[in-house]
């Protein structure tokens, strides 16, 4: 939603500079409609450039940078195609020229910013890892980069300290029997297990005991999910999928989705109908 503002507004003051001595309803008449087709494009190639998927980006100036460039060039050629299919789109001479370098310069500003003050406030839960399987020490880290969600991975624990100590670069808190203590002491939020260690690796009755004590445990698939947005289809386990919530929908959510489904459809003939009359 900021990226989108911070672009619209960037071709907006710019068209309002470029073309100020003009009467100002009739320029927003003519400009909003291009102002959104530069914003929805610019948007598209922000998200295929993993701007919005990658929890590396934020953390590396160079590599935010880098990728921001890229997808404002991918934009420019994209627009360029558009103009010259449909050259009643086209936006007034000048306009583009200043709006591209005024939004990358305040889309980085933004991140920037925004990863600055999430450091500041601090994490919004703490977490703390059972288990040290590979797909669940990934999804960890991942987490643990992503400065903008709010998470910290206090640490882990697991039922093999020998083993647990070299398995990663996160703090090794301790066994299975001190997850109530470790709660406690270090104002843990969620217990986080990893499904891949749940079955056959972790003493499942032990961690039921501490559940009916208070202590609060979730899947990591679902943390990842619940922060991300995204499904880690490498950690899926069949029990992850039959008790999902994902898959209740209630008739006004199934409403508003087939809505969406015959906008977008209609879009997309409406704007692809010259290439399929081709």
């Amino acid at each position: 939603i900021s990226d989108t503002a911070l672009i619209l507004a960037a071709v907006v003051a710019t068209a309002y500079i470029r073309l100020g001595l003009h009467p100002w309803p009739i320029v927003v008449a003519d400009m909003l409609p291009k102002a959104l087709l530069i914003t929805l494009v610019s948007q598209l190639c922000l998200y295929y450039s993993d701007l919005y998927d990658d929890p590396h980006v934020g953390g590396s100036r160079a590599e935010l940078l880098i990728r921001i460039l890229q997808a404002l060039g991918i934009t420019l050629l994209i627009l360029a195609g558009v103009y010259t299919m449909f050259p009643a789109l086209t936006v007034a001479r000048g306009v583009l020229a200043w709006a591209a370098p005024l939004a990358a310069a305040g889309v980085i500003a933004w991140r920037l910013a925004f990863a600055w003050a999430a450091r500041q406030v601090g994490p919004r839960e703490r977490l703390l890892l059972v288990g040290t399987s590979g797909a669940g020490l990934t999804l960890a880290h991942e987490l643990q980069n992503r400065d903008e969600i709010g998470v910290q991975i206090v640490g882990f624990v697991d039922a093999d300290s020998r083993l647990a100590r070299s398995a990663t670069s996160l703090p090794f808190l301790g066994t299975i029997d001190d997850i109530p203590s470790l709660v406690r002491a270090r104002s843990i939020d969620r217990v986080v297990v990893s499904l891949a260690d749940a079955r056959g690796k972790l003493p499942m009755g032990k961690l039921l005991e501490m559940k009916l004590d208070g202590v609060s445990f979730d899947h990591l698939t679902s943390v990842y999910e619940e922060y991300t947005g995204k499904i880690a289809v490498e950690n899926l386990r069949p029990s992850w999928l039959i008790f999902s919530p994902g898959f209740r929908k209630t008739r006004r959510l199934l409403f508003v989705k087939r809505l969406f489904d015959i906008a977008g459809a209609g879009i997309g003939l409406v704007l692809t109908a010259p290439i399929i009359v081709l």
